[in-house]
Order: C-alpha cells, then sequence, then structure tokens
C-alpha cells in the first residue's frame, strides 16, 4: 500500500527478475488485491497497525487470510504483527504459510526460550 500505482511497480519488478508481494494493511479488504493475484508470489497480511513495535494483534485479519486461502490455495501467505505465545496457535490454525514474529521473541528476557516455545506451540516437537 505504499504506491497507487501497483501495475507499475510489478510491471517494473518483473523486469529486474524480481519475485513479486504485496503487503496488506488490517483495514483493507482482501478484494483488493483480486486484480493483481495472478501476478504475485506471496501476500503478507499486516495483523497490527503499522507504526510502532510491539503494537496490539488485530485477530480480525485471521478471517481476511481464511478467505484470500480460500479463493488462492496455493499462494504463500505471511502474517506479521502481534504474534504472541497467546494467539500464535489461532494464527498457525488460519491457513497463513508462515508467521513473523519480532517483540515476543526479540523484548523477552529470554529470546531463544521464547522462540522455542512459540515454534513447540506451531509444530510440537520440534
Amino acid at each position: 500500500e505504499a504506491t497507487r500505482n501497483h501495475q507499475r511497480v510489478i510491471d517494473m519488478a518483473r523486469e529486474l527478475g524480481i519475485g513479486i508481494g504485496m503487503a496488506l494493511n488490517p483495514a483493507t479488504p482482501a478484494e483488493h488485491l483480486e486484480p493483481f493475484a495472478n501476478s504475485l508470489e506471496c501476500v503478507l497480511f499486516m495483523s497490527v497497525n503499522p507504526g510502532f513495535y510491539g503494537a496490539p494483534f488485530i485477530a480480525g485479519v485471521l478471517d481476511k487470510i481464511r478467505a484470500f486461502k480460500d479463493k488462492h490455495p496455493d499462494m504463500h501467505t505471511s502474517i506479521d504483527g502481534g504474534a504472541k505465545q497467546d494467539n500464535i496457535g489461532m494464527i498457525a490454525t488460519s491457513g497463513v504459510d508462515s508467521i513473523c514474529v519480532g517483540s515476543a521473541i526479540f523484548l523477552s528476557a529470554d529470546p531463544a526460550s521464547s522462540y522455542q516455545r512459540l515454534i513447540n506451540q506451531v509444530n510440537p516437537g520440534c
């Protein structure tokens, strides 16, 4: 959402041989991706309002991910923002392919242990 001319940026990236992904802010409907979906390799769903580290998680984004994945099951999807130990299991069941985690690890007293706890919730036995 950093540009108003998405197709121009997509075309420039294609000319340079760069893979293409789009990020979507929490308030933006997933339908805004539809005109570009066939040009994308991945979509990043923001689950916080961008701007500061440690912002609160917006759970409604999970419904947006599910609806998008119903239409585009093979599209790689990621989520970024607000993932913590108390919600990462719910996030993992949304159909998202990858979860970006920041403050839940890096603001903890023991980042390695925090990381392992998150991994264990998403992939028990890892």
